[in-house]
């Protein structure tokens, strides 16, 4: 009953052991393909972004060029200019666009909420010394999201003469986002959330060099992260549009400046991973079930065979007894029936000797000698016959 106990217990032992392997293997490759799937999703959202932010791009090459932008510049017709600007952000839906001096004055806008002087702005900077500026903050009183494209005005002399600066509004760009899967966000290089396809974590920041995401204001929601298989495994409390356990990836993008990220519901690889531990350890509890089976059954044979052995060897004991007894018997019957024939054989020379003895009494009485003498000779035949006869028993009772 130990022993069978034993075996049970590191059987079970066994295949726990075994559906730890397979668990944190199975894990490992459901991330594995989560993680291939999720950098394609990101690298997707990734060029989705960089896509629709570089129209603006262009519109600002574009707009560099035109003739009422160049006589905007100059001055020279002021109304017709800011109509022009005012119909190309209607028609490319863009919060403003503002035409700058070689100081970075404001000098004509589609809308006059803006500063006049952006001298300060490092996109305003670069494209003022005749390169291509771009970068993101906000654009108040017009939207606390912004993304800034600005591009160099060359005047005949091949000098920069002034600067189109192209506003986006961020809210326009990941409006069409909210909500689709998994979810994403990007992140400049001071850790701020500035466009995301959830919009209660917009505008949140990293602090002190972590991973972790904080609002501006308020609570700050739980964070864990942890590495499994080489993969990094946020566990958030960021509300029920994101996932409670997720695969954390990133993606930087050098040419809008900021890092694309996106978290992967870790769920269904936990349950791919379970399923695969459960078919395992099915089987393995099916087969050893099975060879349990085959042991009791073994074992069973086994007690039975040696009862069978135990039951031939009594019966073959008892066999021999009853054969020797049989034996004994034979023996004894015959001893029987030698000594009813030896007892037949003395006895009959015994009664001729008696009998010959009392008539040789009477012949003696008689005065008849020679008759008692016939006697006698008689009775001595008859001593010497049985003498024969001891001998005989004699030598068989020596064999």
């Amino acid at each position: 009953m130990l022993q069978r106990l034993a075996f049970v217990v590191a059987f079970l032992a066994v295949v726990l052991a075994l559906s730890g392997a397979v668990w944190r293997y199975g894990v490992n490759q459901a991330l594995d393909q989560l993680a291939a799937r999720g950098e394609a999703d990101l690298a997707l959202a990734g060029d989705r972004l960089v896509g629709q932010l570089q129209r603006y791009r262009d519109l600002a090459v574009t707009m560099a060029d035109h003739p009422g932008v160049v006589a905007g510049l100059r001055g020279e017709t002021p109304e017709q200019t800011r109509d022009l600007l005012r119909e190309v952000a209607d028609k490319s839906a863009t919060l403003d666009v503002l035409v700058l001096d070689a100081t970075g004055q404001v000098r004509a806008a589609a809308q006059d909420a803006l500063p006049r002087d952006l001298s300060g702005q490092p996109h305003v900077q670069r494209a003022l010394r005749g390169a291509l500026g771009w970068g993101h903050g906000a654009a108040l009183p017009l939207t606390e999201r912004a993304f800034y494209h600005a591009a160099p005005m060359f005047g005949p002399n091949g000098r920069v003469q002034g600067a189109v600066v192209v506003i986006t509004d961020l809210n326009g760009i990941d409006y069409n986002w909210r909500g689709t899967n998994p979810p994403a966000f990007f992140t400049d290089v001071n850790g701020v959330v500035y466009i995301s396809n959830r919009s209660e974590i917009l505008l949140w920041q990293r602090r002190d060099g972590t991973p972790e995401l904080r609002p501006p204001q308020g609570e700050e929601p739980s964070f864990d992260v942890r590495l499994r298989g080489g993969h990094e495994i946020w566990t958030v409390g960021w509300g029920p549009y994101l996932p409670r356990e997720a695969l954390h990836l990133t993606q930087d993008l050098p040419v809008i400046g900021m890092t694309g990220e996106v978290l992967l519901d870790v769920t269904p690889a936990y349950a791919l991973a379970q399923a695969q531990v459960a078919a395992v350890a099915a089987l393995c509890l099916a087969f050893g079930s099975l060879l349990f089976l085959a042991s009791e059954r073994r074992r069973a044979l086994a007690e039975a065979n040696m009862q069978l052995e135990a039951r031939v060897a009594e019966r073959t004991a008892a066999l021999r007894q009853a054969q020797d007894d049989l034996v004994q018997a034979g023996k004894l019957s015959a001893l029987g029936q030698m000594s009813a024939g030896i007892s037949h054989e003395l006895n009959q020379p015994l009664m001729a000797i008696r009998s010959f003895a009392e008539n040789a009494v009477q012949f003696m009485a008689r005065d008849k000698p020679e008759r008692a003498e016939e006697n006698l000779t008689r009775i001595s035949d008859m001593a010497r016959r049985m003498g024969r006869i001891i001998q005989n028993l004699r030598a068989f009772a020596r064999q």
